[in-house]
């Protein structure tokens, strides 16, 4: 499996993001919560994501445990998926349903360039 990183504080999304724009790649930040019955269950299908497409990089981010991080983008409800290319948000997916699913393939395939 592909790792998914988990994100922990600012300081280490901005070094990520920034490595992730210095390699040209897409990344995806998915903000969930331990207690997110809807996350559990997007959760297969994302690292599923992160298996196939291998060439963006994929995190996720526990609001409770890195509420910061959640704030600075100004999340307020879980599940949210934010796309940021070049460290800017270009798009995002909220809900764990299986439209949320495609949403997010067709958002991956939208921003990232391929397999």
């Amino acid at each position: 499996m592909a790792p998914i990183i988990e994100i922990a504080s600012l300081p280490q999304l901005n070094r990520i993001l920034e490595e992730a724009a210095e390699s040209k790649k897409l990344a995806i930040l998915d903000f969930y919560s331990t207690t997110c019955r809807p996350c559990k269950a997007i959760a297969p299908s994302y690292e599923t994501f992160a298996e196939k497409y291998k060439n963006i990089v994929f995190l996720k981010c526990d609001i409770g445990a890195a509420e910061p991080v959640a704030d600075e983008y100004g999340i307020t409800t879980v599940p949210a998926f934010m796309f940021l290319k070049n460290e800017i948000k270009v798009d995002q997916v909220h809900g764990a349903g299986e439209i949320s699913v495609k949403a997010l393939e067709t958002a991956i395939q939208k921003h990232g360039t391929g397999n």
